[in-house]
Parts: structure tokens; sequence; C-alpha cells
């Protein structure tokens, strides 16, 4: 069920509480005649007391307060019991913002850029992550609520959608965003910060998040080494291209490519492609 995960957080905060009032919880207990053998969510025991308790989402269905019905039915008969329902609310995939909007923020944001500094950080930052929602592999998977700002960036850099940098950087960015939008000083609102912010969340809206995993595959996929014939089937005649024997400066070829690229990350990926000692390559052209 897309809600186990909520439901099971439900009943271990449950057993929790029931357990710091003197409580023994079982967990999926198998319940005595008359209950016809039905499999409890847990049930707790204290001397004399009994309780069954039943996890559910708040949206229950007919067949499921039915069932609640006949359990509360049951236990009238038996002295000490009785049945506690626990409810949780059902999780729901993450947000997926449309992409006009994310754009259209940006937009708005460099409008009011000299009016007013501040407004423009909280346009920005509700573009930026609007597009890291988006750009969210789990975005699909059920979760109680939008997560936090730096947790969402952790996530994503535990995935490897950010590079360390860019983590960085857009976290320090949340911060501004957060201090502003509770009233607390805020120190001068740094223009490349905001300009960067811009930056990356247009590029990412066009499928291009410059990490260093990102540049490296994308330079190797666009350039040989001289002289070489570069990947099998990448060059000649049958794939239509042929090897510029311009030597790419690689430094300025990502800078170019990835405008939105933090300087830590490019010195990674050129440390990357230069590993060998070797630092020429030439650009692949089309013919």
């Amino acid at each position: 069920m897309s809600n186990r995960l909520a439901a099971t957080r439900a009943l271990d905060r449950a057993r929790v509480r029931y357990e710091a009032n003197g409580y023994e919880v079982t967990i999926g207990a198998r319940l005595p005649s008359p209950f016809e053998g039905l499999v409890a969510d847990a049930v707790a025991r204290r001397n004399d007391e009994t309780i069954l308790i039943e996890v559910r989402s708040a949206d229950i269905r007919d067949s499921t307060g039915n069932r609640l019905a006949r359990l509360r039915e049951v236990v009238r008969t038996r002295a000490g019991w009785r049945v506690d329902l626990i409810t949780f609310q059902p999780e729901k995939p993450l947000p997926k913002p449309e992409m006009r909007d994310v754009l259209r923020r940006l937009q708005e944001a460099r409008r009011v850029s000299k009016l007013s500094p501040e407004a423009s950080v909280m346009l920005t930052w509700s573009a930026v992550e609007g597009i890291l929602l988006n750009l969210h592999p789990r975005r699909d998977t059920p979760r109680r609520a939008i997560p936090a700002p730096r947790e969402l960036i952790r996530e994503l850099t535990i995935e490897g959608v950010l590079s360390d940098a860019q983590a960085d950087r857009l976290d320090e960015f949340a911060q501004l965003s957060h201090r502003i939008a509770h009233g607390r000083p805020s120190a001068t609102i740094d223009q490349d910060q905001l300009e960067w912010a811009a930056r990356f969340t247009l590029a990412a809206s066009q499928g291009q998040v410059a990490t260093i995993e990102n540049m490296v595959e994308w330079f190797q996929e666009n350039h040989d080494r001289p002289g070489s014939a570069g990947p099998p089937g990448a060059s000649g005649a049958g794939r239509g291209t042929q090897t510029d024997r311009r030597s790419a400066d690689i430094d300025a070829t990502l800078r170019r490519q990835f405008a939105a690229a933090l300087d830590r990350d490019i010195t990674e990926a050129v440390e990357e492609l230069a590993s060998d000692g070797d630092s020429r390559w030439a650009a692949r052209r089309a013919v």
C-alpha cells in the first residue's frame, strides 16, 4: 500500500506512548476467539487491561469502518478490553511545480531586483525550490510533507543530483531567504549569489545541472584526444563527425557550456579530464 510507511510511523509513535504508560505492546498480534483469528496491528496489555490498536488512514473507507465496528462490538463482551484507533494523514507524492511558474518567478525576480532586492531573493528562491522538486528522483514516492529546504538539498546531494559545491551554495541562499521570510535582519544581499541562483534554475529547467559528473560526461562525449580515433563508433563517416584538430581548453570550454557551473566543480572536472597529465583534447564537429 502506498501509505505503508506512514502507517508504520504512526504505529511506532503509538507504541512509544503506550510503553511509556506501562503497557507491554505486541506488534501484529493474532487475536483469540471470538475474534475469528484476526490480526491486530498491535495489542497493548497492562495488568487486566487489553487494548486492540488499529492504525488506519484518516480517510477511512466503509469496509474499514465496518471492521472496526465489529471489533468494538466483540470487545464489549470482554471485561477490560477496548479498541483504540490510531489515524494518520495519507502521504502524497511531492508536488511537481509547473515549469512555466518557475520561469515566471525568475522573470518577476529580475524585474523587482532594483526596487526590492529582498523581494527578488524570495521570488528567486521560490523558483529554485520549484526546480529542485522537479529534479528529485523520488518525487513520486508518497511522503508526509514537502521537505524543508535544507532537507531537500541534502536529499538531492545524496542522490547525486547536486554536487557538494552546489549544495553549499544553495544552502546559503536558502538560509538567506529564510531570514528574510521571518523578518530577521539580513546581511547585504550578494548580487552574485542571487544571479547564480537564477542561472542555476534556468540551466536546470533546460535539463543541464552542472555537476562534476555531468560536465565530465558531456566533455568526453563531445571531444577526443588529438590524434586518437575516439571511442568506438564515435567518429568517421559512419557517424558524420570528424576530429577538430584545434586543442580544446577544458576549463574555458566547460565555462562556455555550463553557465551555472561553480569554480570548485569546474576545477575538479578539469582535474579528472586531465588525470593522466595530458590536458589536450580536440572537439568533434559534425560534417
